[in-house]
């Protein structure tokens, strides 16, 4: 491939340089092979249109935000002026959520725009409180959930 006729310049400075995780990062990333994704190769090969790469091409309805919420009332918060359907009692409901995006285009009436949510359970790890998997308990703001949102969809994010 492409990627073989490379030749990478890092810099860093001596003091942090020696820091064996570093230099370990640094190792693994030199020997292994580099993916980079199908949606952006001719794009990075400098032949393709860069419109390609934007965020509204292939986004993805249905995404799994596995511990992003805290509880269903913080998700209602995340998507002030959104219509949420939950599948499932309000009352009971718990993270994680996988929410279906429905509607959501580029058209410019927001307020028509429908989440389909759907909670579930996690797989039992084991009957120990240690294999409980840890879970997010820090509520992100609105503009972090599209971040997430942004990310976990093809196309280049930037966040700033």
């Amino acid at each position: 491939p492409v990627y073989k006729t490379f030749n990478i310049l890092l810099r860093r400075k001596p003091k942090e340089n020696n820091f064996k995780a570093v230099l370990q990062t640094i190792r693994e990333l030199m020997n292994s092979r580099t993916v980079v994704p199908p949606w952006i190769h001719d794009i990075f090969l400098g032949y393709g249109d860069p419109e390609e790469a934007r965020r509204s091409v292939g986004i993805t309805p249905t995404i799994d935000f596995v511990d992003t919420f805290v509880s269903y009332e913080h998700l209602q918060a995340c998507f002030p002026g959104k219509k949420i359907v939950l599948e499932g009692d309000a009352a009971t409901v718990a993270p994680p959520f996988r929410i279906t995006f429905v509607g959501d285009g580029d058209d410019d009436n927001a307020s028509e725009h429908t989440l389909r949510v759907t909670p579930y359970s996690n797989i039992n790890m084991g009957p120990y409180p240690m294999d409980k998997p840890k879970a997010n308990h820090v509520p992100f703001t609105p503009v972090q959930i599209e971040a997430v949102r942004s990310g976990v969809n093809p196309g280049l994010t930037m966040v700033m």
